[in-house]
């Protein structure tokens, strides 16, 4: 995992409020943000590019599904965890996010001690 003492966060999700409020939160925390994007293709990049500790990733992305992009995402960069987040918080939803390896699920809207809360426990979290 990239350096555990500041980790390193990539927020994706298409909404610039939910990007801009979950990077205010987490850098209150002293987290670094490496990226805040809107699609997949944008967090690929971001990715290959540097190291990062933890994504938030939005089960509703334009082009593709959270879901999908979360199993090649961790097919890709197996040392970094992921927190999917949504609107929709069905048992559907979180079980399959689980199953794919999310190490957490932040339903929109949130407050910042969820976020805060559900970043620590995937940080924390050993890889199975």
């Amino acid at each position: 995992m990239p350096d555990a003492g500041h980790p390193s966060i990539l927020i994706v999700d298409d909404d610039d409020m939910i990007r801009s409020y979950l990077s205010l939160i987490l850098r209150q925390e002293d987290y670094t943000i490496m990226g805040e994007v809107g699609d997949i293709t944008r967090a690929e990049r971001v990715l290959s590019l540097k190291p990062v500790s933890l994504v938030f990733l939005d089960i509703n992305l334009p082009g593709t599904d959270g879901l999908t992009a979360l199993k090649t995402l961790r097919a890709s960069y197996p040392k970094t965890r992921f927190i999917m987040i949504s609107s929709e918080s069905t048992s559907q939803n979180v079980k399959a996010a689980m199953a794919e390896g999310a190490k957490g699920f932040v339903t929109k809207p949130f407050n910042a001690e969820k976020v805060i809360q559900a970043a620590h426990r995937a940080l924390e979290s050993r890889d199975e």
